[in-house]
């Protein structure tokens, strides 16, 4: 997936609601931003992320090993806080070298103001860009229903669902729903 970002970022958006934020690829500077961001985020939702996203290590891991020919990793930025993360990850086997996924972590008081609409119609140009045919969206229901509500607002439709597959702490399980949007 190559990508030339440079003419694209930094960005100024505006939003549903009329605020705007600073969109650009995440930079080895945004390593204690992100920690700040990360912990802000509810425990139950941080629960069902793919990495321990309050560990520094793991924050570091993904600034040290940045890659934008697999992963463009964005952040919005309200002020000088981080208010949203989106991430398009290309897969790297030739059978899926057409796909992507999108993956969005929205700050709790930055929520219902279009913000995650905005970062994953950003990655769906960017996907676009590079010669993607069609980006996934992979969310746990009754946990993450505003992401999946934004995708389907960009028209992605339900692709299936593997029923009790993820468990919380208390080990109910939850569904996860899988969403695709061809480009």
């Amino acid at each position: 997936m190559r990508v030339n970002l440079s003419h694209r970022y930094p960005r100024v958006m505006q939003l549903r609601d009329g605020s705007q934020v600073t969109v650009r690829p995440m930079s080895r500077a945004d390593e204690s931003a992100l920690v700040e961001f990360f912990q802000g985020i509810p425990a139950r939702e941080r629960f069902f992320l793919k990495d321990d996203v309050t560990s520094r290590n793991v924050i570091r891991g993904w600034i040290e090993n940045l890659d934008l020919s697999y992963a463009v990793p964005l952040l919005a930025f309200d002020g000088h806080n981080v208010a949203g993360n989106a991430v398009l990850i290309r897969h790297r086997s030739a059978s899926l070298a057409h796909a992507g996924e999108i993956r969005v972590v929205i700050a709790p008081d930055s929520r219902a103001r279009g913000l995650a609409v905005t970062l994953m119609n950003e990655l769906v140009e960017v996907a676009r860009e590079a010669g993607l045919r069609e980006v996934l969206f992979e969310c746990v229901a009754g946990i993450q229903e505003l992401a999946i509500h934004a995708a389907e607002y960009l028209g992605a439709e339900v692709a299936g669902d593997l029923k009790a597959w993820v468990r919380d702490d208390q080990d109910q399980g939850h569904d996860v729903v899988f969403l695709r949007l061809k480009l």
